[in-house]
């Protein structure tokens, strides 16, 4: 099941960005109203997005509770919805971004597993994980604010060399008329 996870990146990607229907659940995702007005069945699409999302949490958590813990346990997930949202988050919600941040957090388990198994105290074995996912976060957060900024500065550019070249055109016909 996880070949499979890293076969469905291409194709969820190829949907998202390739095909009619990704281009209407990015649409709805953004604003639904809008989606709505564009013509777009917004309440379609979420239901097909929230039936398909369903079936991925289903398959996800029958791995997780067969085919590594053998049994289903009160708290088996332990947390690991906090590292799949953050996961997304330090993606950017992009889906090749989000696979690498997933590695990335599972390679952080594997550590506090390998932690455990050498004796090192099972607190901070267990801890592990959740710190390398707040300073990812922290990581996304500066990323994004940078990211923000630039376009901010960009667009602030843009918009005063609009008035600058208006005012310059409005002193030459000053300036030829008089």
């Amino acid at each position: 099941l996880v070949w499979v996870a890293f076969l469905a990146v291409p194709v969820y990607w190829f949907v998202l960005y390739r095909t009619r229907f990704g281009v209407h659940l990015r649409a709805v995702g953004e604003d639904a109203v809008s989606a709505s007005a564009a013509g777009i069945d917004a309440r379609r699409v979420k239901t097909i997005s929230i039936l398909v999302s369903g079936v991925m949490c289903g398959l996800a958590g029958s791995q997780l509770a067969m085919a590594f813990l053998g049994s289903f346990t009160a708290g088996m997930t332990s947390g690991r919805g906090f590292i799949a949202v953050a996961a997304l988050t330090f993606g950017l919600a992009k889906p090749v971004r989000t696979m690498i941040a997933c590695v990335i957090f599972a390679a952080a388990d594997a550590v506090a597993d390998q932690m455990s198994i050498a004796g090192v105290n099972s607190g901070l074995a267990l801890m592990t994980p959740y710190i390398i996912t707040i300073a990812a976060l922290t990581v996304a957060a500066i990323r994004i604010s940078l990211l923000l900024r630039r376009r901010t500065r960009s667009a602030l550019k843009r918009s005063a060399l609009v008035p600058s070249d208006a005012a310059a055109v409005s002193r030459d016909k000053v300036a030829t008329t008089v």
